[in-house]
């Protein structure tokens, strides 16, 4: 998909005039742009999985879920669950907000192509505490009319 939207990017620049040596400047610098990003989603990535790794709970109410990754859409891709006894709350609420805001980023970066209508969306989560362990009980979606 990368490589279609730098060709795409490529050809919109053909249309500004733009030379040859200039359109390959801007898509180096887009790609490193795009590794950048993906490597700091990576390590932002690696600091919640070991914040959040304890997911033991007694009871339903010890689980929460927050939002992870933005869609093209812009809505969440999905929720990570973790043990909310367990966690610094703000600290994973800002390490979420800083991934979900990169990824935002790489949406505009790749030029992620929407491949809906974006009325079908995930919506939160239902959770539970089953044998100890927090989990999601499936995927929900939510349809807009």
């Amino acid at each position: 998909a990368l490589g279609m939207s730098l060709g795409a990017h490529a050809f919109d620049a053909c249309k500004t005039g733009e030379t040859a040596s200039e359109r390959a400047g801007k898509m180096r610098i887009m790609v490193a742009d795009v590794a950048a990003t993906e490597d700091a989603m990576a390590k932002i990535a690696e600091q919640v999985n070991m914040l959040t790794a304890d997911k033991s709970c007694d009871n339903p109410n010890d689980c929460a879920a927050i939002g992870w990754g933005i869609d093209p859409c812009g809505n969440f891709r999905s929720f990570l669950v973790y043990n909310a006894s367990q966690v610094d709350a703000s600290a994973l609420e800002r390490l979420a907000e800083q991934y979900n805001q990169l990824d935002q980023e790489l949406n505009q970066l790749t030029e992620a192509e929407i491949t809906t209508d974006c009325s079908v969306f995930l919506a939160e989560p239902v959770l539970d505490c089953v044998e100890q362990v927090c989990e999601s009980q499936g995927d929900r979606y939510v349809v807009i009319n």
